[in-house]
C-alpha cells in the first residue's frame, strides 16, 4: 500500500503536486541499541501484507531482523529519525506532517526509501533523508534528544547551547552531533561555546586512545549514580577523576555492581581471615577499607581480579597457622597468578587452597621432625619444607628432600623391623626343647 492511499485511509490528504526536491542524505549520528520485542496483531498484520508469496508473517520479521516497541525493522532501524518523528508527534503534529518533516516521504506522500508504510511505524531501506531546511525550533531538538534517552535535567539545562547552535542554521542532525561529539562549536561571532554534554560526559573521552560513543559514556555515568545509590556507597566513586579511571581502565556497570555486592558479602561475612589476607597483602588498612578496595578506580579488572585471588589464596594458609603454616606475599602471589591463568574463579582459587593446604598441614611438621633426624645441621626449617610440600600440592612435584626424607624412612623401618625379627629367631633357636 502506498503512503498516500494510507494517509487517505486515515482521513488526512496528502498533496497531490509530487516534490522532486533532491534533500541530503544522513548517516545516522547516534548508535542506539535496538531491541526486539513480541510483533503485536498490527504489525503482523502490515507483515503479512509485505511477505513474499508463500512467506509467512514471522518469517517476513525475521528477514527484516525483528521489530521494536516504537514499531521499527531492525535492518533500517535509525535512532535520529525515530527519534525527530517521535519528536514531532509529540508537538501534535499530524501523521503525514510528521513523515514528512521526518524525511521518511515526498511531499505527495510516496515514500522516499523502498515503498513501505510510515503509517504503521516501520521504516523501510537504508538511506534515511534529512529534513527539508534548518529550523529554529529548540523544543524539537531537545524532544529529538530526551527520545534518544537522554535525561531531561542534562537536555533542559541545555537550552540555552541548543538555541545558539540552531540559531546558527544547523538542521537537527548536525546540532545532535555537536551537541554530544564536540566539546566546543565556535558561532558566527567568533564566540566558543561549551557543550554541556561534554562537560558533563563527554570530557571522560579525555586521553583515551579509542574514544567510547556518546551513549556509551552516558550510560556508564547514570548507571554508576544508580549503583552507588543502590549500595549506599560514598560518593567519592563518583568524581570526575574517579569516573575517568573506571572508564580508561574499561569497568563497566556491571562490573561496579559485582565489585560493590562482593564487598557487602564480605562485610557481612566478615571473615577474618580474608580481611587479614588483604591488610597482609597491603591492599587494605582495615576491614572500613574493603569498599576502596573493590571500587579502586585506579587499576583494570585483570588486575583487581588477581588481586582478590591472591587475597583468597592467603587466607587459606592463615586459616591454618594453628598447624604451623605461615603465609608468604611472594608464594600467594605465584599461585594465585597461575591458577588463575588456568581459568580458574576467585572461589574455585580459594577451594584449591584450601585443600592444598589442609593436606599440607598433616605433613608439614613430620616432615620437619624427618628432616631434624636425617639431616641434622642441614634440616630445612619449618619455611623451606612449607614452600616445597606447596609446590608439590600445586604443581605435583614432589622435593628432592621429600623423595630423600621418605626413601630414609622406609629404609630405617625395615631396618628396625628385620633387627627385631632376628632376635626373636635367635632366642627361639637357643631352646633345645624348640619352646619359650
Amino acid at each position: 500500500m502506498a503512503f498516500q492511499d494510507l494517509y487517505q485511509n486515515a482521513g488526512s490528504t496528502a498533496p497531490s503536486t509530487k516534490s522532486n526536491t533532491t534533500k541530503p542524505v544522513v548517516t545516522p549520528t547516534v548508535d542506539t541499541s535496538f531491541v526486539k520485542v513480541n510483533p503485536s496483531a498490527e504489525v503482523l498484520t502490515t507483515a503479512s501484507k509485505n511477505a513474499a508469496p508463500g512467506q509467512t508473517a514471522e518469517e517476513y520479521l525475521a528477514s527484516r531482523k525483528g521489530v521494536n516497541a516504537q514499531g521499527y525493522y531492525g535492518d533500517s532501524y535509525d535512532p535520529v529519525v525515530a527519534s525527530r518523528h517521535a519528536a514531532n508527534v509529540a508537538l501534535g503534529i499530524s501523521d503525514y506532517q510528521a513523515d514528512l518533516n521526518s524525511g521518511l516521504i515526498n511531499a505527495d506522500g510516496s515514500s522516499m526509501n523502498a515503498g513501505e508504510n510510515k503509517s504503521s511505524n516501520v521504516i523501510s531501506g537504508t538511506n534515511v533523508k534529512s529534513t527539508t531546511g534548518p529550523t529554529t525550533s529548540t523544543d524539537v531538538l531537545k524532544s529529538m534528544l530526551k527520545g534518544m534517552g537522554f535525561n531531561p535535567s542534562i537536555v533542559d539545562s541545555s537550552t540555552s547551547y541548543l538555541t545558539n547552535l540552531l540559531s546558527e542554521g544547523l538542521e537537527y542532525d548536525n546540532a545532535v552531533s555537536v551537541f554530544l561529539n564536540s566539546k566546543d562549536y565556535t558561532l558566527k561571532n567568533g564566540t566558543k561555546i561549551t557543550s554541556p554534554f561534554y562537560e558533563a560526559y563527554g570530557y571522560l573521552n579525555e586521553g583515551l586512545v579509542n574514544a567510547k560513543k556518546p551513549d556509551e559514556l552516558y550510560n556508564f555515568v547514570e548507571g554508576a549514580k544508580g549503583i552507588i545509590s543502590k549500595y549506599g556507597a560514598s560518593e567519592k566513586f563518583l568524581s570526575s577523576d574517579s569516573l575517568k579511571k573506571y572508564v580508561k581502565n574499561n569497568v563497566t556497570v556491571t562490573d561496579m555492581d559485582e565489585r560493590l555486592n562482593a564487598a557487602r558479602l564480605k562485610a557481612v561475612s566478615a571473615d577474618p581471615y580474608q580481611v587479614d589476607a588483604l591488610i597482609k597483602l597491603g591492599h587494605i588498612g582495615s576491614a572500613a577499607d574493603l569498599t576502596d578496595f573493590y571500587l579502586d578506580p585506579t587499576i583494570g579488572k585483570e588486575q583487581l581480579d588477581l588481586n582478590r585471588s591472591t587475597g583468597a589464596f592467603a587466607a587459606e594458609a592463615l586459616r591454618r597457622a594453628g598447624q604451623g603454616i605461615t603465609m608468604n606475599t611472594e608464594s600467594s602471589k605465584k599461585y594465585a597468578a597461575q591458577l588463575k591463568a588456568q581459568g580458574l574463579s576467585e572461589a574455585q582459587i580459594g577451594q584449591a587452597a584450601g585443600t592444598a593446604y589442609s593436606n599440607i598441614g598433616e605433613t608439614l611438621q613430620p616432615e620437619v621432625g624427618l628432616s631434624n633426624i636425617f639431616e641434622g645441621k642441614n634440616a630445612g626449617t619449618s619455611a623451606t619444607i612449607q614452600s616445597e610440600l606447596e609446590q608439590e600440592q600445586i604443581n605435583g612435584l614432589a622435593s628432592d628432600r621429600r623423595k630423600r626424607l621418605a626413601e630414609l624412612a622406609t629404609r630405617q623401618m625395615q631396618s628396625s623391623a628385620g633387627t627385631f625379627t632376628g632376635r626373636i629367631v635367635s632366642y627361639t633357636n637357643s631352646n633345645p626343647g624348640g619352646q619359650i
